[in-house]
């Protein structure tokens, strides 16, 4: 470039820091939980959306050659989305050349004096408090001290993350193209009073074109906030809220309806349904009503085959897995140490449409769902 006159080559450091990078979301199987990696293979940067399992996300890492770990963002501290991230933040040299985090995010005020302040959900589920008695006392959660401690470590790295109060803190290309919507600063106290999951942080996502709507554990109450500030919340992709759980009736549609998605993900666990009910009867039903949505559920649950917590059923899918992932030769075909997988680990690329990268229509639909949930709910 150094033989081009000063404006040419400007203009082409123009042209090539105004171009949109490529955004691919991957959607981890990790069981009942959320682990969601963003990323980038023309900048080789990454963004984590909570996580589990740190060993899925340092091995998708490395696999899509990632240098720059941007930040983590906690949605809200419930274990089932923060109970990885300190061994993740802990480890991060396994990926070969890749930084350490630059910005770890919460949505909340966390307390490192007291955190046993942080309190259960009325559903009682993943609660960063759930650890047994032990004696007269409750212990703390060792996943919540260990994050607690990183952040005392690197004060620097950490923020509170608040929609209109504050840019979003993470810097990077990849980042430009996340915008914060919730939980509005003005809102916090209120949505606070009702529950961890209607302070979840969501976040859109855009890509040349297409765009995702990541919402955390976000339940109606929180949902009716979020409106308020942005009605048009219309994205491609819609990461269901709260699992497919605390959803019921009119509200999945007015949430269906708002953003009209053409694909739905669903990340939840065998365990979900026998649980707590996720995903809940009404979003299938409500989802049955749009055929044009692909639907893909990270893990079957009974809504879709009454023996998918049976451990013959189970290894027969993940046998079906792996040979996929051979005969591919991508080995990107990633599924949890437990559970029963559906599509497994959701790949989406946001370009001028959201293309499924992983699983194709073909593997999911005929080698899993016609082999093995007969009763499924989601439409192809």
């Amino acid at each position: 470039m150094q033989n081009f006159p000063a404006y040419c080559k400007k203009m082409i450091e123009t042209e090539l820091d105004d171009k949109v990078v490529s955004v691919k979301i991957a959607f981890l199987d990790v069981g009942q939980a959320d682990t969601i990696v963003i990323s980038s293979t023309d900048t080789h940067e990454a963004i984590i959306i909570d996580c589990v399992d740190a060993n899925a996300v340092l091995a998708y890492l490395t696999r899509e050659q990632i240098k720059y770990l941007r930040g983590v963002v906690v949605t809200h501290l419930h274990a089932d989305h923060y109970s990885g991230v300190a061994n993740l933040l802990d480890n991060y040299r396994e990926v070969p050349d890749m930084q350490e985090c630059e910005v770890l995010t919460f949505n909340e005020d966390y307390n490192q004096r007291n955190p046993k302040q942080i309190t259960p959900d009325a559903d009682g589920h993943a609660s960063s408090y759930n650890q047994p008695l032990v004696g007269p006392k409750k212990l703390v959660p060792a996943s919540l001290l260990n994050l607690f401690r990183w952040c005392k470590q690197h004060p620097e790295q950490c923020t509170n993350l608040k929609a209109g109060r504050s840019p979003f803190p993470i810097e990077g290309k990849l980042a430009s193209g996340f915008k914060l919507l919730h939980p509005y600063f003005a809102d916090y106290l209120d949505l606070r009073t009702k529950g961890l999951n209607n302070t979840s942080t969501v976040l859109r996502i855009a890509g040349s074109e297409a765009s995702a709507l990541l919402t955390g554990d976000l339940e109606p109450e929180g949902w009716r906030h979020l409106c308020i500030h942005y009605p048009n919340l219309h994205s491609d992709v819609l990461k269901f809220p709260h699992h497919g759980g605390a959803w019921y009736g009119h509200d999945i549609d007015d949430l269906l309806d708002k953003v009209d998605p053409s694909i739905v993900v669903i990340s939840v666990g065998s365990e979900g349904f026998e649980k707590y009910n996720h995903p809940h009867p009404d979003v299938f039903t409500a989802l049955a009503k749009r055929p044009h949505i692909r639907v893909l559920c990270t893990q079957a649950t009974n809504q879709c085959q009454q023996h998918a917590r049976v451990q013959d059923e189970i290894d027969a899918v993940v046998q079906k897995f792996k040979v996929g992932a051979d005969k591919n030769g991508q080995q990107k075909i990633l599924s949890s140490r437990k559970g029963c997988p559906c599509a497994g680990t959701v790949v989406i690329e946001l370009e001028r449409e959201a293309h499924v990268l992983q699983p194709t229509i073909a593997f999911h639909r005929d080698s899993i769902i016609k082999n093995h949930y007969k009763a499924h709910k989601c439409s192809w």
